[in-house]
């Protein structure tokens, strides 16, 4: 069908664009797929990966909360441990770019990982 032909072909431009190291390309590619395959996780967290090595950091935040929120209970532990490195890599960047809705994404991953506060605290505590 036409929809796997896209499949493919952004598949491979998704392997093209990590093997270059092409961040900013991949994170193009990576929401089309996640577009063409709404319902895959695998999908899903590959786009918050591609926002994090793309340097967007507050929007890979949002995307790895997403992810947490139906991630099979196997993954949650992986997830968590990227999304708290995320926030870690350039905490005052993430602070600048989340400052106005800081309460906002620390609601979103407290509610996404069912963390305690002091999980929380890997990504937004430095930034203060």
């Amino acid at each position: 069908t036409p929809r796997e032909i896209v499949s493919r072909m952004l598949q491979n431009l998704k392997r093209l664009h990590v093997e270059q190291e092409n961040w900013g390309r991949l994170l193009t590619v990576q929401r089309r797929l996640s577009a063409l395959t709404p319902g895959s996780f695998g999908e899903r967290r590959d786009l918050a990966v591609a926002a994090q090595r793309a340097g967007r950091l507050a929007e890979a935040i949002d995307l790895f909360a997403d992810c947490l929120s139906v991630s099979p209970q196997a993954e949650k532990p992986s997830l968590q441990e990227l999304a708290c490195r995320v926030a870690a890599v350039q905490p005052r960047m993430l602070f600048a770019a989340v400052s106005r809705r800081k309460r906002y994404v620390s609601t979103r991953i407290t509610t996404a990982m069912q963390a305690t506060p002091a999980t929380i605290t890997c990504g937004l505590s430095r930034s203060r």
